[in-house]
């Protein structure tokens, strides 16, 4: 081979290199920036509720300001904080919102950092989000005192819930996790897995973690919510599951149930996929809510 043939393989050789690594940190700013900001008014259904809700601004540990709608049961027997998955508002929880209101529960609907209407322009899968938790705990025991609280949180909702675990307990009376991610590999290669052919997901993986520390700020291995989940070992949990979710597969689902161990349930819904199990089977949905929370009311802990 020629010096000049040599040349010209090592330049493209490098440029593939080149081009490989850049392709897997535009991935990495595609799933970790802000993809859009709109506003979120009460949906009509809650407008004209009674008692009425209301319209909230809190305001997380590091200043960020976040939507919120507070929706009172009448008599309400506890309290729930309703956390949504990832691209997802306040607003796309609002039917769970209401459904549970019905039940007796007084919520408060939260949208997470840098969704709907809330400040922040890093989406950390959760991780960040936790102060966001934290601080919805603050005003959900600010206007339901004495009451039990419940956190239903949906796939990145439940990864959030999850991270705030530890500094939360105490304060939570009850926990439905609904999908959790189990790590970040898992997380991405399910989602890589659904575009890409059979083995290609690792490789875009090894891409993309790669350059995942140039544009998340935690390290990677602290993504990881089933770490957190014998934080919640002898708390009332359920964990929900999908059959048919490709996002967070129901085996990788059931892990946290084991971690957490005999206080936690598992409730599978056949043919279910990901974070649709409220609005496509509500009576299986609020049946297993309905044993968690009764589980709380029989169980001899004093609220705060």
């Amino acid at each position: 081979m020629s010096a000049r043939a040599r040349r010209w393989v090592l330049l493209t050789f490098a440029t593939l290199i080149l081009l490989w690594s850049a392709s897997g940190l535009v991935v990495d700013l595609l799933l970790t920036r802000r993809r859009t900001h709109f506003t979120e008014p009460l949906p009509a259904e809650l407008v004209a509720a009674d008692p009425p809700c209301v319209e909230l601004r809190l305001r997380a540990s590091d200043g960020l300001a976040l939507g919120a709608w507070w929706i009172p049961a009448r008599d309400a027997r506890r309290a729930a904080l309703v956390l949504h998955g990832n691209d997802g508002s306040r607003t796309e929880n609002a039917g769970l919102a209401s459904m549970l209101r019905d039940d007796g529960t007084s919520v408060l609907a939260l949208t997470l950092r840098a969704h709907g209407d809330s400040e922040g322009e890093r989406n950390d899968l959760g991780y960040s989000a936790r102060r966001d938790v934290l601080a919805a705990l603050d005003e959900v025991a600010r206007r339901a005192p004495g009451l039990p609280i419940v956190v239903v949180g949906r796939s990145l909702g439940a990864a959030a819930a999850l991270y705030a675990a530890e500094e939360a307990k105490g304060r939570v009376d009850g926990w439905v996790l609904e999908a959790p991610y189990k790590d970040l590999e898992s997380a991405v290669r399910a989602r890589l897995a659904m575009f890409l052919p059979a083995g290609f997901d690792r490789v875009a993986w090894a891409t993309m973690r790669l350059s995942a520390p140039l544009v998340l700020e935690p390290p990677l291995d602290a993504l990881a919510p089933i770490a957190h989940a014998t934080a919640l070992a002898g708390e009332p949990v359920l964990v929900l599951a999908g059959e048919r979710d490709r996002h967070a597969p129901s085996p990788e689902t059931r892990e946290f149930a084991t971690r957490i161990g005999a206080s936690a349930e598992f409730v599978e819904f056949p043919g279910r996929e990901h974070v649709q199990l409220a609005r496509s089977d509500p009576e299986r949905y609020l049946a297993a809510y309905r044993r968690l929370v009764a589980r709380i009311d029989g169980s001899e802990r004093v609220r705060r």
